[in-house]
């Protein structure tokens, strides 16, 4: 059953060449790239998942808007965003921030404090980008702007918090936000993502008309977390080609 309109592959670091991934994005068009971005390392040297400023400029400058760009933020600027103050994103460069199609704010179950009003006032401004709210179970914020009417939001499921582990079963949906664009992490690798795709439609069986997207990003490592493997990412593309719609 084709449920999946976009395929997000997290983690692209100064391990990755940038001409490789357009490579894979001309091959597979549904392809999102998750880059991992914090106040604590993108505006250093980078460390293994986060790139540097260096190489966060060259994605910019040679990618020429080719390629699809999901910000995943994390750490000091997620609590910055929830107040209502956005990540200075265009400190590491000038055209950072508008880069990106969508954002990702990785609470990763540490509760956060949100200035709802001041959060409403960054969606509504942002109109034209989208942002992603990591389900977690302890953070409840996206039900609160759904019920604002805001529609350039979605939820991402990761009931591992980013440690790559499958969870027992697939969630549905949120309660309060029934009809919301939802995403599928944890434990997705280029092995099971066929047989985790088979449990996640039937956990949504009743939905099966609403798109939905997945993301994978530790088992997309090389051994000892020290690259981002592309052929791993072609593997993973590739098997979750016959779910594109």
């Amino acid at each position: 059953m084709k449920v999946l309109n976009k395929v997000t592959v997290t983690g692209a670091d100064d391990s990755t060449d940038v001409s490789k991934m357009l490579e894979i994005q001309s091959k597979y068009p549904f392809v999102e790239w998750g880059i991992l971005l914090s106040k604590k390392y993108s505006l250093k040297d980078g460390v293994n998942r986060f790139p540097s400023r260096t190489w966060l400029t060259r994605l910019i400058n040679e990618s020429h808007g080719k390629l699809n760009l999901s910000g995943h933020i994390c750490g000091d600027w997620v609590k910055e965003a929830l107040l209502g103050k956005f990540p200075m994103l265009d400190l590491i460069h000038g055209n950072l921030k508008d880069s990106f199609l969508r954002f990702q704010l990785n609470t990763h179950a540490e509760p956060h404090k949100v200035d709802f009003d001041k959060l409403d006032a960054v969606l509504s401004s942002m109109r034209s980008q989208s942002f992603i709210f990591q389900l977690d179970m302890r953070n409840h914020i996206m039900v609160p702007m759904w019920e604002r009417n805001h529609r350039n939001i979605s939820g991402l499921f990761d009931l591992s918090h980013g440690a790559g582990i499958l969870p027992e079963s697939w969630p549905r949906c949120l309660d309060g936000a029934p009809h919301a664009y939802y995403g599928y992490a944890g434990g997705l690798s280029p092995e099971n993502v066929v047989e985790q795709m088979g449990k996640i439609i039937e956990a949504r069986k009743d939905r099966t008309d609403e798109e939905i997207w997945i993301d994978a990003e530790t088992h997309l490592r090389s051994d000892g977390d020290r690259v981002f493997d592309l052929e791993k990412v072609e593997k993973f593309l590739e098997n979750s080609k016959q779910f594109i719609l």
